[in-house]
């Protein structure tokens, strides 16, 4: 229950403002103007004038015809909260993996490199995309995909931690022929451990 020393303080622009900001970050897509009005249940005109004012600081991005995605601003107060994560925490969980294990994060309908570990773990900028794999055979859930190409295979999960958002973990393993079903399912069970301890919070 909210008590009236608590309205009392609410700064309401400031709270609307917030809740256009978490309308998109829970998205896996760009939302449009009148889904933002049903999401937070706002005036169109409210919800119009907090996007113009959102765009100026660069907390939001209009694209095609109409649509919204965050934008950088937005995204260094995620880079903060991703922070606060402590990722380095989980590298014995991946002690043994049979290649490096990377973690995404999923904005405005695309993924966003965060971290990896392996022999060497740390942030990751988005030029380390392509390592990771290609994003149109990772589908939304999870799978696994062998590229004959390039000789490598991934395998990949996505999952929720509260409060922050939507990720996908990957393993890319190198490998000249298909993986079998042992391999496929001794990398599910490191994902589903993996994932397991990062949405508890605990270092394994």
């Amino acid at each position: 229950m909210t008590t009236q020393l608590e309205t009392k303080y609410k700064v309401q622009s400031l709270e609307r403002g917030l809740s256009i900001l978490r309308a998109l970050r829970v998205s896996n897509a760009p939302v449009r103007n009148q889904d933002l009005v049903n999401r937070t249940g706002l005036p169109k005109a409210t919800v119009s004038r907090l996007l113009n004012t959102l765009t100026a600081l660069e907390c939001v991005r209009r694209i095609d015809q109409g649509s919204y995605v965050l934008d950088h601003a937005s995204g260094r107060s995620g880079r903060a909260m991703i922070g606060s994560l402590r990722l380095q925490q989980y590298r014995k969980l991946f002690v043994g993996a049979p290649g490096p294990v990377y973690l995404e994060a999923v904005a405005g309908g695309q993924r966003v490199p965060v971290y990896r570990w392996s022999g060497s773990c740390g942030p990751l900028s988005n030029g380390c995309i392509a390592a990771i794999g290609p994003a149109e055979h990772r589908g939304a859930d999870g799978g696994d995909y062998w590229d004959a190409d390039t000789a490598t295979w991934w395998s990949w999960m996505t999952f929720h931690l509260g409060g922050v958002g939507a990720f996908v973990l990957t393993v890319q393993v190198p490998q000249r022929t298909a993986p079998a079903s042992e391999q496929l399912d001794g990398a599910h069970a490191l994902l589903e451990r993996a994932i397991a301890a990062m949405t508890l919070g605990e270092m394994q």
